[in-house]
């Protein structure tokens, strides 16, 4: 695989999970449920616009310049106090649709995780 259709792949994946984050904004009734998968889809619109801008310097350089890029998702240290405090409400609130959600979620990104090691390695 070239460096090219690597990224072109990549993109593909993120656009995936971008998607089920965005879908998952629309098919919840929550306020706290939208909250959490529009920044999830935010980060991933992110993800992308960083490929998409690499991929446009390869094309253009056939060079490739590393930058960082940052997530909006909080630290774990936050999203665990965060979570801390809805825990008696997520046993409840997140059921159906919220649970089938994130489980599709979870998929995507595990097969993005598992490209991105191949490409690595």
């Amino acid at each position: 695989m070239t460096i090219e259709e690597a990224i072109k792949t990549a993109i593909a994946y993120e656009i995936r999970i971008r998607d089920v984050y965005l879908d998952a904004v629309a098919a919840v009734d929550d306020n706290v449920g939208k909250r959490i998968f529009e920044a999830l889809g935010q980060d991933e619109q992110r993800h992308i616009d960083y490929l998409e801008h690499q991929l446009d310097q390869f094309q253009k350089t056939g060079a490739i310049k590393p930058e960082t890029l940052e997530s909006a998702i909080p630290d774990q240290k936050t999203i665990n106090q965060e979570a801390d405090k809805i825990k008696p409400l997520a046993a409840k609130a997140y059921l159906g649709i919220k649970q089938q959600m994130l489980s599709t979620a979870l998929k995507a990104e595990v097969e993005t995780s598992a490209f991105y090691q191949k490409m690595v390695n």
